[in-house]
């Protein structure tokens, strides 16, 4: 019960943290999308995760407590979720020598690419959280299905007279 709450908890803190990094990166996407160029590999990847990720966080939110989704299914596609999100930080990690402020003024673009570099390792840890977590539940699920069922009327015959 526990485990299932804190899951939908996270899924609902990562989808807050996904739609503003898709808004950021699509806004860095533009201006290539218009001059018909080819996008770095690292905003094309860090963009294709969070698109796919939020919509994989919506999916999972909705879905997850009708058992339409298995609990094993969300275990191995968050896990690539972290392992994507790993790799678009890593690829993104030259940002953080960047200094975005000079004196008062403060450069928007750089510091929206501080941010989404930011949300990306958030993104990691919460995708981690949630493939443990729903490592748990399906423990727990197999537990459940393991157990002998036992018959309250075993040994007991009803006569219908």
């Amino acid at each position: 019960m526990l485990s299932s709450v804190i899951f939908t908890l996270v899924r609902v803190l990562q989808i807050l943290l996904l739609l503003p990094m898709v808004g950021m990166l699509g806004y860095f996407m533009h201006p290539y999308v218009q001059a018909n160029q080819t996008a770095p590999t690292w905003l094309l990847l860090m963009f294709i995760i969070s698109v796919i990720g939020c919509a994989w966080c919506l999916l999972t939110l909705f879905q997850f407590h009708r058992s339409y989704i298995h609990s094993l299914v969300v275990l191995v596609v968050d896990i690539v979720f972290f392992a994507c999100f790993i790799a678009g930080v890593v690829l993104m990690d030259f940002v953080k020598n960047w200094n975005c402020v000079s004196g008062l003024h403060v450069k928007k673009t750089c510091t929206m690419h501080k941010v989404t570099w930011v949300f990306g390792i958030i993104n990691i840890i919460l995708f981690f959280v949630t493939a443990v977590f729903a490592w748990q539940l399906h423990h727990r699920s197999s537990d459940r299905a393991a157990a002998p069922v036992k018959d309250r009327h075993a040994g007991r015959r009803r006569r219908w007279v």
